[in-house]
This record gives C-alpha cells, sequence and structure tokens, in this order.
C-alpha cells in the first residue's frame, strides 16, 4: 500500500487511487495559493483542526480501509462504532446528572465531542450502527442491551435539543425501509418513495420556518448556518480556481458574510466553518476541490450502488454500510468536519467501497455473496514496507504532537499567570492565532501595554485578515496617528458592514439597511423579533419604524 504495487492498484482499482491523488493535488495547490500562513493551513484552525494533515489522515484511513477487503475487518469497523457509544453514553449520563467532575459540560451535555450537534450527529450514526447488530445478533441478551442502548442514546439527543442526530437517524431507517421494500415489489418501493418524498418536502419547508413540521424541525440556529453556508459560497464565487486557503474560512466570513447575516443578529456573531463540508471544500480550495471531493466520495456510492443491484438488496451488511454513509453525507450538508465524527464516516466509506468492490468480483446472486464473503489472501509486508510502515508512524504521531504539546505549555502558563511564558509560545512557528489573540488581550487588559503593542505588531505581521489585531491597534496608546489610520482602512477592507469606528456610524447603518429589498427587510424584522403582523403588512419598511428603537438597536450592534 505504501509502494501503491501493483496489488494495491488491483485490489483499490485505479479509479479511486487517480481520483485520490486529484484531491492531495487540489488540496496542496489550495494551501500554496493562499496567503494564510502555512502552520495555520496545516495543522487547521484552533479548535477545528481541519487542515492538510487531517486530510490526508483520513484519506489514507479510506485507502487503507478499501485496500483490506475483508468482511470481518468491516464488521469490526462497524461494531467499533456502536461500542465507542457506550463509554459515550455512560459519560452523557454523568454529565445530564451534574456529576461530571470537569467543568466543561456546565450547561449541556456533549459527552467528549465538545459540542451538542457532534454528539447528537454522533449517536445518530452509532444508533443504525447498533440497528443492524439488533437483527444480526443471536444472543437474545445482547438484543435487549443493544435496544436499552438504542432508546438511551436517542433519549440523550432528545435532551441536547439538537435535531441533527434524530435527522440522522431518522433519514437512515428512511433509506433502510426504502431498500427492504424493493426487495418485495417495485410497487411498493414507489408507495414509500412517494411517501418519503412527500415527508422530505414537509422537512425542507420546516427548514425554511413553515409548513406543518416548523415547530418540530425549525431552530434559529437553521437561519445562521444559512448565513454561513452563503458567506462559503461567496468565498468559492470570489476564488474560484484556488479558493481562500485550507481552514481559511473564518478569516474571510466578514468580508463575505453579506447585509443580512451582518445585521441579523450582530457583528460579534461570526464563524470560521461553513457549516456545509462540501461548501468548506469550495471555499478552501475552489471549485478544483470540490470537484475532486466531489468525484471521491461518488466513486464510493456508484460502486455500492452496482454491488447493491448486483446482490438485488439482499447482503444486509451491505445495506447498512450504505445507509449509514448515505446519513453521514447528508450530516455533512449541513455540520462541519468534526474529527470525532469525521472519521466514522471515511472509514464507513473506504469499508463501503471496498466491500462493494469484493462483491463485486463475482458472478451474480448467491454466488456473488458467498465469493464476497470470501476471507482475502493474506498480505505480508515486506521488510522496506514494515521499515517505511514504522517510520510513517512515527511522522504522523510527532506532526500530531507538535501542536498537542503547544496547546498543554500554553495551558499552563495561562493556568499560572505567567504572561511572559504565553508570549514566548507565541513565538513558535507553528503557534495559532488563539494564542496571539488571547496573549494580547491579557497584556492589554493587565497594564501591559508595551508587551500588548508587540504581540499587536507580530499578529498583524502573521495573520493580517485577523480582524481583532487591527481593532486593537485603533486603541493601544503605543500606535500611531498613521497606524490608527491604516488600522481603520483595514477594517473597512476585512468588515464592510462593520461602521462602529466611524463617528456618524447610526448614518451607516441605516443606509445599509433602508436600501434593502422589502423582503430582506422583513427579514431582518423577523430576526428582531418584530411582531409577524408588523413586518407583514404590504407597506412595511425598516425606515418607519420608531427611531427611538432604531437607534437603540444600531448602538446595540456596537456595544
Amino acid at each position: 500500500m505504501i509502494r501503491l504495487s501493483r496489488e494495491a492498484v488491483q485490489r483499490v482499482g485505479g479509479v479511486l487511487l487517480v481520483s485520490a491523488l486529484a484531491f492531495v493535488l487540489t488540496l496542496l495547490i489550495a494551501m500554496f495559493a493562499s496567503q494564510t500562513p502555512l502552520s495555520e493551513q496545516f495543522w487547521g484552525t484552533f479548535g477545528r483542526n481541519n487542515g492538510l494533515l487531517s486530510y490526508l489522515s483520513l484519506l489514507i484511513l479510506l485507502l487503507a480501509t478499501a485496500f483490506t477487503q475483508s468482511l470481518e475487518t468491516y464488521r469490526l469497523i462497524l461494531r467499533s462504532l456502536q461500542i465507542t457509544s457506550i463509554p459515550m453514553t455512560i459519560y452523557c449520563l454523568i454529565q445530564i446528572a451534574k456529576l461530571d467532575p470537569f467543568p466543561w459540560s456546565a450547561f449541556a451535555a456533549f459527552g467528549t465531542l465538545g459540542n451538542i450537534n457532534f454528539l447528537s450527529a454522533f449517536f445518530g450514526l452509532s444508533c443504525l450502527a447498533s440497528m443492524h447488530f439488533l437483527f444480526a445478533d443471536k444472543s437474545n441478551s445482547i438484543r435487549i442491551a443493544t435496544i436499552i442502548l438504542i432508546i438511551t442514546d436517542l433519549g440523550i439527543i432528545w435532551q441536547t435539543d439538537s435535531i441533527q442526530g434524530l435527522m440522522i437517524f431518522s433519514a437512515g431507517i428512511a433509506i433502510w425501509i426504502l431498500i427492504l421494500s424493493l426487495r418485495k415489489s417495485k410497487i411498493l418501493a414507489a408507495g414509500c418513495l412517494l411517501g418519503l418524498s412527500t415527508l422530505l418536502f414537509f422537512v425542507l419547508q420546516a427548514f425554511l420556518n413553515s409548513g406543518p413540521l416548523a415547530k418540530l424541525i425549525y431552530q434559529p440556529s437553521i437561519t445562521f448556518r444559512g448565513d454561513y453556508m452563503a458567506a462559503g459560497w461567496n468565498m468559492a464565487l470570489a476564488n474560484p480556481l484556488t479558493g481562500i486557503g485550507l481552514d481559511s474560512y473564518g478569516d474571510w466570513y466578514r468580508a463575505e458574510r453579506g447585509v443580512l447575516a451582518a445585521y441579523r443578529t450582530g457583528y460579534a456573531r461570526t464563524s470560521n466553518v461553513a457549516h456545509n463540508v462540501f461548501l468548506d471544500m469550495a471555499a478552501s480550495g475552489g471549485f478544483p476541490l470540490l470537484i475532486t471531493f466531489s468525484i471521491l466520495n461518488a466513486i464510493v456510492i456508484l460502486f455500492a450502488l452496482r454491488a447493491l443491484r448486483a446482490t438485488k438488496f439482499q447482503d444486509n451488511f451491505l445495506v447498512i454500510l450504505s445507509v449509514i454513509w448515505v446519513a453521514f453525507q447528508l450530516q455533512s450538508l449541513v455540520s462541519i468536519a468534526q474529527i470525532g465524527v469525521t472519521v466514522w464516516g471515511w472509514l464507513i466509506s473506504g469499508g463501503l467501497f471496498g466491500y462493494s468492490r469484493l462483491i463485486l468480483k463475482g458472478d451474480s446472486g448467491k454466488e456473488v455473496i458467498s465469493k464476497g464473503l470470501a476471507r482475502p489472501k493474506k498480505v505480508t509486508l515486506d521488510p522496506a514496507s514494515s521499515i517505511l510502515s514504522f517510520i510513517g508512524f512515527c511522522l504522523g504521531f510527532t506532526l500530531a504532537f507538535l501542536p498537542f504539546k503547544l496547546d498543554m505549555d500554553y495551558r499552563g502558563f495561562s493556568q499560572r499567570g505567567q504572561l511572559d511564558g504565553m508570549v514566548s509560545v507565541t513565538r513558535n512557528p507553528s503557534a495559532s492565532v488563539y494564542f496571539y489573540t488571547h496573549a494580547q488581550y491579557l497584556a492589554l487588559n493587565n497594564n501591559y501595554p508595551d508587551i500588548g503593542y508587540e504581540l499587536n505588531s507580530r499578529l498583524r505581521l502573521k495573520f493580517p485578515r485577523e480582524i481583532s489585531g487591527w481593532l486593537n491597534l485603533v486603541s493601544i496608546p503605543q500606535s500611531t496617528p498613521a497606524e490608527k489610520e491604516l488600522a481603520k482602512e483595514m477594517i473597512r477592507k476585512l468588515d464592510p458592514y462593520f461602521h462602529c469606528l466611524e463617528p456618524n456610524f447610526e448614518t451607516l447603518i441605516a443606509r445599509d439597511i433602508f436600501a434593502l429589498p422589502q423582503g430582506m427587510q422583513r427579514e431582518l424584522a423577523a430576526g428582531w423579533g418584530i411582531e409577524r403582523e408588523i413586518y407583514e403588512q404590504e407597506d412595511f419598511a425598516l425606515n418607519k419604524l420608531d427611531p427611538a428603537f432604531l437607534s437603540q438597536k444600531f448602538v446595540g450592534f456596537c456595544a
């Protein structure tokens, strides 16, 4: 596999390998064509880490899984997804009971994934895996335990008030039912497809806060995600060939978010990800990266469809792999590539492709299934490959350990209140923008203006699109009049709708929003909490609202 031997090409197939190489090539082009620091693109944004290293690692996992072509391995992956949910479930129950020894879950239960949406998505996928084993396992005691696990995890999803997990699980079950109906008759399948299409129509309506399911499904965060997706699309249109750089969305969001997103809740609501993996790819590397990423996924599903047809939808394991793969892709359309969830999606992708290819080596029907279940010939690495594997492991561990060590050092200095130590961490070439901004904030707010100014200078030099550096430059006593004017000019460039530094900011904000079409003004009014009866009036316009209310709203944007 390491040397892309002839056997590797035969096992994985030239199509997948070529698409994988094209994906890597477009990642590298996006990385080196961008002005974003290479370290930030390689390791990714602090807290997200969706840089080159992560995607190379995910791609290696996909290819290695596809290369294995072992039913036992693929079953183990699916079982591991189920088993991993058990300690996560126990920990979430501890968090819900307010017994978590760590303070990070004081407001919500999210396990170890850092966010209720990520936890919800993970449980949605793991519950689908558990559903397969509910029917595959022969032991009644294991089946009962599986039922308890599924019910508990769905209950935790409901408790988090995050709809991602329920949507993933429901979509997976719906696809499962559709496939099972195909086994019976085409008429039954057509009826199921019609029913599911109708349900999908109502769900899409609910996303727009209309229709009978809106009260169950719609959340304000859905509108915000729409803002983030629109900004990602704008970034791709503005940089169609090479994008803005890997994991650099946050550097460009303010410039591309549009007037509605800027004034819907306020300037402070920003994002460093499009909340849609495909749009993240388009923003990061332009349309070439979007195309290669899409082709990689298309190859997986096309092989799966061929295998499903070859087995006449009778292979239950192939069906569940396909169901989970589709559910994961649906989640990718409304969420980010959180590594703790995404790693399972890429493993399932490799497993689905490898198992489909294994099945397609047969002829048809029952013979295909029996051959597909056969254990492949054992592969032994020669000494050279073993040495290269060990070197690769050491290199990968080192690259992953470096930012972890830096994080631990900075956290230690921060907890001990050692500003000098925090400043020393920022001098590391791989230091993230977070270390700069946090240390700068502490220096300026604890009467260390000289240190703050020095940090600010290095922050602006290394991360020129980080707006906090320019905002702080305006207020730092040491900054010259020329630097203050430069800062204001850069702020206008980085955020065209941020007028808070202008003496007539209320007039400028009014100019932006009063020029909007009536439909967009109504959308803003709804976001501001204005009653529907008011903004649905035929002659509604924001400039007709109470001037005192508008002034308070505009001042609030800059508070």
